[in-house]
C-alpha cells in the first residue's frame, strides 16, 4: 500500500510553490476543510473552462449571427459551434505537457489573455472566415481550464477531498448547460 501511493507523492512534491499558491487562491477553506470555490476565475477552471458557458450561451446568437454575416446557407451559422468544439478538444492534447513544463498558472493565465485576444478578434471580424477563426482561437484557449483544473486537483489532493472537489467541477460542468442558453438570450437583449 506503502508503493501504491509513492508515485503520487512524488508527483505532489514536483509542484511548485506557485502552482499550490494559485489553487489555494481558488478554493475556499474552513477549518482545514473545503467547503466552496472562493472566486469567478475558480469557477471557470473547476467548470471544465466554461465550456458549456462558451457553446450554449452562442446558440441564442445563432440567427443574428446569421443574419450580421448574411449567411445564405442556414447551417453554416452551426460552424460556429462545431469549429469551437474542434479546436477545444484537439488543444487538450497540448496542454499537460505545457502545463507540466511551464507550470499550471502561467499556462492557464496565458490562456486566458488568448481567450481574450480570440474574442476580440470575433469582436472585430468582418467577415464570416475570421469570425470563425476566432472560435476556433477561443475553443484552443478554453482548452486549458479543463486540463489545468484536473492536473492541480489531481496534484494537490487525494482521496475523498479529490473526489469532493471533482464533483463540485462536475455540478458546474453539469448546470452550466441548462443556464447559459437563458443567460445568452437575456445578453442578445
Amino acid at each position: 500500500e506503502a508503493d501504491a501511493t509513492r508515485p503520487a507523492q512524488k508527483k505532489a512534491d514536483r509542484v511548485s510553490e506557485e502552482d499550490r499558491r494559485f489553487i489555494r487562491d481558488l478554493i475556499l477553506y474552513e477549518d482545514d476543510e473545503m467547503i466552496a470555490i472562493n472566486n469567478p476565475a475558480g469557477i471557470a477552471v473547476q467548470g471544465g473552462s466554461g465550456q458549456g458557458r462558451h457553446i450554449d450561451g452562442m446558440l441564442a446568437a445563432l440567427g443574428d449571427i446569421g443574419a450580421d454575416f448574411s449567411l445564405v446557407n442556414d447551417n453554416d451559422r452551426q460552424l460556429v459551434i462545431a469549429v469551437f468544439m474542434f479546436a477545444s478538444g484537439a488543444a487538450q492534447l497540448f496542454y499537460g505537457p505545457l502545463a507540466d513544463r511551464f507550470g499550471r498558472r502561467a499556462v492557464f493565465m496565458w490562456s486566458l489573455i488568448g481567450f481574450l485576444a480570440a474574442t476580440l478578434l470575433c469582436v472585430v471580424a468582418t467577415a464570416y472566415s475570421l469570425f470563425i477563426a476566432g472560435r476556433a482561437l477561443q475553443g484552443v484557449a478554453a482548452a486549458a481550464g479543463r486540463v489545468v483544473a484536473i492536473a492541480l486537483v489531481r496534484d494537490l489532493f487525494r482521496g475523498r477531498e479529490m473526489a469532493s472537489i471533482m464533483s463540485m467541477a462536475m455540478t458546474v460542468s453539469i448546470v452550466s448547460p441548462i443556464i447559459a442558453p437563458s443567460l445568452g438570450q437575456l445578453i442578445l437583449f
